[in-house]
């Protein structure tokens, strides 16, 4: 039952910035809804590696490098967003978006996260998701595009916060008055 919650956590973080680009910046739902069953099969294919490597202590780095690399090179070969083939892209907005998502997702559900630390991320995740909403209101298409592209790819910068934070719980399990603060 973790694997399929961690696979959900994870899914949800990446379909929260497909839900601004298909939406948002080119009116594509039948994109995002095709994107739900890849990025689940994908997601779970993740994170059965990720088992395997959950009793090294820097599963947190491996993970991020592992979902880095592994999502550049799906947006590359698979959905055509490769540098040389649009170099436009914001390939290290990709990277970033990439490399949080899989290992939160993962980490969320075989960490004993705290109580605050979990609030801490839930209103993380509705501020900045009220703040992105804002650029559908916005008239102007280059401003609305810029808005919704890359604000939810620079708040995921912020999740690696979240990640650092889950990895101190993870590597020190017994922290007695310190897990308060958390």
């Amino acid at each position: 039952m973790q694997f399929f919650k961690g696979v959900v956590i994870s899914e949800l973080l990446a379909l929260w910035v497909e839900f601004f680009y298909k939406f948002g910046v080119k009116y594509f739902p039948k994109g995002f809804f095709i994107a739900i069953p890849l990025y689940f099969l994908y997601l779970c294919g993740l994170h059965k590696i990720f088992g395997r490597f959950q009793e090294k202590r820097f599963l947190w780095v491996i993970g991020i490098a592992i979902g880095s690399i592994a999502g550049l090179l799906l947006e590359w070969f698979l959905v055509g967003n490769s540098p040389w083939n649009k170099p436009a892209v914001f390939q290290s907005g990709q990277l970033v978006f990439h490399g949080a998502y899989p290992i939160l997702g993962f980490l969320l559900v075989h960490t004993v996260v705290p109580v605050r630390l979990r609030n801490q991320l839930l209103a993380y995740m509705v501020t900045i998701s009220g703040i992105t909403a804002i650029g559908f209101s916005f008239s102007d298409p280059n401003l609305r595009k810029l808005w919704l592209l890359f604000l939810p790819l620079v708040a995921f910068l912020g999740l690696y916060y979240f990640i650092y934070r889950l990895r101190i719980v993870q590597t020190h399990p017994v922290l007695t008055g310190n897990m308060a603060r958390l």
